[in-house]
């Protein structure tokens, strides 16, 4: 894609998928309809691989839901999550005199940073919005089979053939190109 034509600068580039993060330090411009998107390795329990939030849900929060934990590594999620599981302390109300907070159990929670690195090996993360009014699909990752998984996310959210497709800080092209060389059989990017 000729960048000279690109809505995206250098700088807009640096801040990767998180320009179109709302609330955050990066995202510039009119909030327009964004969306953050995990695409998932395996069906999830409404059948889709499509998982999409408000573009101001950091992927941090969306990992650990319930109901994505299985579309994300499957049948034998408890084992292959395992190494980010852990045990967090649940704290009641602050003692007036003591000053201390009254531990009132355990919960099983996710450090989602390893979480995240777990989910990243087979799923694509993303998110997807207008920036300077063209449609931007902006990939964090590219997994094995990345190419089928943009497909499917470019189809199942209606992007334009004049949608801009990034990974991490760089272009990879218009939807129309990106469309253009599938059918051609060569790899984009």
């Amino acid at each position: 894609m000729d960048m000279g034509n690109s809505p995206l600068r250098g700088a807009d580039l640096s801040r990767g998928p998180d320009l179109l993060r709302p609330g955050s330090r990066t995202c510039r411009g009119p909030v327009q309809p964004r969306h953050a998107f995990v695409y998932t390795k395996y069906p999830g329990l409404d059948g889709d691989r499509l998982v999409l939030r408000p573009a101001s849900v950091g992927h941090e929060y969306i990992l650990p839901e319930p109901d994505v934990l299985p579309a994300l590594f499957g049948p034998d999620h408890r084992s292959v999550t395992a190494p980010a599981r852990y045990m967090r302390v649940l704290y009641g109300d602050r003692d007036p005199i003591l000053g201390t907070f009254t531990e009132l159990g355990h919960v099983e929670d996710y450090d989602p940073f390893e979480l995240r690195k777990l989910a990243l090996a087979e799923n694509m993360l993303g998110r997807f919005g207008y920036f300077r009014g063209v449609p931007v699909v902006m990939l964090w990752n590219q997994p094995p089979g990345w190419e089928d998984m943009l497909a499917a996310v470019i189809d199942k959210l209606g992007v334009p053939d004049d949608g801009v497709v990034t990974a991490g800080c760089s272009v990879l092209g218009t939807v129309a190109d990106l469309r253009a060389s599938r059918e051609a059989g060569s790899k984009p990017g």
